[in-house]
């Protein structure tokens, strides 16, 4: 599920196949945007798999399979960037896993077909792909995932590997020792996120969680183990988030883990606790005090939306009986904007 927060109190969801649901966090009423037929100002795609608004506040979504659609709340106007192949500076792929915009405007998509730099000015993009030949090329031209870190780097979790691309002149660096990981040959890295050191936290499609220190270049590895409790409660991770006090959440296939950093353990939570669903999609926090119930997480899962408060446990359901246009919501696809709406 993609999920985006912005400024004025809205909380942006994208789902498999139901559009974008917008939900007002003081209303807690729900809108939709989405894909009618025939109309050319909507999306013309309803799977949502990454949401971004720009300082515009132009919403751009990447969708499974229409490519990139630009949408204008205000006009109410809709632009679609798609794969050409007579269009050398199109897209490559119509699959548009995320949006991350860059310190310099550009937007990176990651795609099935390589890491794509597009310009919202021009509508054209440059392209990274994996060369044989070439070791400082990406690991893999299938990329999952884009980050950028404090440092203005650009991460890229590929099928294989981890890669770190300089926006400004376009080198990349591979860190092939990510290979020499547990039962991670073919595995994406799906999720990343950056802790107040510069420290990476990666999540994989079946080899845990991984850790990355850019300066000692040293990957650690944290995964399920049937014989202890405490460890990672899933080696398949849809979201790793780090919450504004510092905590990391991870976003599992058996349920919402926090890691304790100082003892090295799991904490779980799942159906037991009023999650509808142990498959955890996407994680966000919102901007409430604690006078206002705040703040909460906001967690987008296989069976709808969950608020859930980490102090009191308090947990809140949403689905399509609340006005959600679908409760299957896309892995690692959310997004808070600077207004603190959510978008998923």
């Amino acid at each position: 599920a993609s999920m985006f927060g912005d400024p004025t109190g809205l909380l942006w969801l994208g789902t498999h196949g139901g559009g974008v649901n917008i939900l007002d966090l003081e209303s807690k009423s729900f809108k939709h945007v989405y894909s009618i037929p025939g109309d050319p100002n909507t999306l013309n795609n309803n799977d949502v798999m990454g949401i971004y608004e720009d300082p515009e506040g132009v919403l751009w979504i990447g969708t499974g399979s229409g490519g990139l659609n630009k949408f204008d709340p205000q006009t109410q106007q809709a632009t679609y960037y798609q794969y050409d192949p007579d269009e050398p500076e199109s897209i490559t792929d119509n699959m548009v896993r995320e949006i991350v915009q860059d310190r310099h405007g550009m937007l990176w998509l990651p795609t099935r077909q390589g890491l794509n730099r597009f310009d919202p000015r021009t509508g054209e993009a440059a392209t990274y792909l994996h060369d044989p030949d070439d070791p400082s090329s990406l690991m893999d031209t299938n990329a999952y995932t884009v980050y950028q870190a404090e440092d203005g780097a650009i991460w890229v979790g590929t099928r294989a590997g981890l890669n770190r691309l300089d926006p400004l002149t376009g080198e990349i660096s591979a860190f092939h020792q990510f290979l020499e990981l547990e039962d991670i040959l073919d595995v994406p890295v799906d999720s990343i996120d950056e802790d107040a050191l510069g420290v990476l936290w990666m999540g994989t499609a079946g080899g845990g969680l991984i850790r990355f220190d850019p300066q000692a270049e040293l990957f650690t590895q944290y995964k399920h183990n049937d014989d202890d409790p405490d460890s990672l409660a899933d080696n398949f991770i849809w979201n790793v988030y780090f919450d504004r006090t510092g905590d990391l959440w991870i976003g599992t296939a058996a349920g919402l883990d926090r890691f304790d950093g100082d003892s090295g353990r799991f904490i779980h939570y799942n159906e037991k606790d009023g999650l509808p669903s142990a498959g955890v999609m996407s994680i966000l926090q919102d901007d409430l005090t604690v006078e206002e119930g705040g703040p909460n997480l906001w967690i987008s899962t296989t069976k709808g939306l969950t608020r859930f408060n980490p102090e009191s446990g308090a947990v809140r359901n949403y689905d399509v009986s609340d006005g959600l246009q679908g409760n299957d919501f896309v892995w690692s696809s959310a997004f808070k904007n600077q207004h603190g709406e959510l978008f998923f």
